[in-house]
């Protein structure tokens, strides 16, 4: 299975996967630069084409997912960020929204 540039399974990996969990139990401040790296990469999401060269998301659905990661405390609040997938601006929720066009599910990059 190949993904266009950005590739959302690498943010998927950045964003949900084992080592940004770990470090977030730890201490939020360990997990930082792993979420300032998927904040990064969903910004870049709204550049990725499928094989028609029309948008996965539009600007709007980037900022609108970005917007939910800074509410509250923001990146520093980690009962939401480890919350589950239904709750709105958590990892596993906004992971889940962008894995949708792609098929991509949170158990895709559990080990």
């Amino acid at each position: 299975m190949s993904f266009p540039e950005p590739s959302p399974f690498r943010l998927w990996i950045i964003l949900v996967g084992e080592n940004t969990l770990v470090n977030m139990d730890e201490g939020t401040g360990y997990a930082f630069p792993f979420i300032s790296r998927a904040y990064g990469l969903i910004y870049t999401m709204q550049f990725a084409r499928n094989a028609e060269g029309k948008p996965y998301f539009t600007y709007e659905e980037i900022q609108s997912y970005l917007q939910e990661l800074k509410n509250d405390k923001g990146l520093w609040d980690k009962d939401k960020l480890l919350s589950d997938v239904n709750h709105k601006g958590s990892l596993k929720n906004i992971a889940s929204e962008i894995g949708k066009p792609f098929g991509i599910s949170i158990n895709d990059i559990k080990r």
